[in-house]
């Protein structure tokens, strides 16, 4: 065992290892405790990418909502490599595990995604999936029509790269000063 502190020893990587799982199962069981609380219900964000470096797909879920005190609160949920296609039905299967493990299926009412066909294919599915949660549950949540909403950065972000896309023989309408 090496000492770089006083204060701090490396222990073996068994004892890291067990550490780090028992805390991570008694966070999510005071997330579970916390999410339970909630008299409302949770609009989710989906965000899918490829990492550069390895062309590796990933898929983050996170949760949104406020809580008695009336302060803005999220969770990230999960965050998944995706080895398979990016179809909308295995990113929904995906996700309603997710949201199943924390036991808060039944209380989704809406995503926010990017633009693209497969995250409003993952939404319709969505909302199929959640109406069957919810009514499997007893207690009466509000009424809440579900939605997709695309997410306001995505949408800047894409604008942008048109607005600076250079055109051949012709230069960016945005010059670098």
């Amino acid at each position: 065992m090496v000492n770089f502190l006083v204060c701090f020893q490396v222990s073996c990587r068994q004892t890291a290892r067990k550490l780090i799982v028992g805390s991570y199962k008694e966070r999510k069981l005071q997330v579970i405790k916390e999410l339970a609380s909630v008299d409302g219900r949770f609009p989710l964000t989906l965000d899918m990418w490829k990492a550069s470096a390895r062309k590796q797909s990933y898929l983050v879920i996170t949760l949104h909502w406020i809580n008695s005190r009336w302060k803005m609160r999220d969770i990230i949920i999960d965050f998944i490599y995706i080895p398979k296609e990016h179809s909308g039905e295995h990113m929904k299967d995906v996700t309603i595990d997710a949201l199943r493990k924390y036991k808060s299926a039944h209380k989704a009412f809406g995503v926010s995604t990017d633009g693209a066909l497969s995250m409003v294919k993952v939404s319709e599915l969505l909302q199929k999936e959640m109406e069957v949660d919810k009514r499997n549950q007893s207690k009466n949540l509000p009424e809440v029509p579900w939605f997709w909403n695309c997410c306001a950065a995505h949408t800047v972000h894409l604008v942008a790269k048109v607005a600076t896309k250079k055109k051949d023989g012709q230069s960016s309408r945005f010059e670098p000063m």
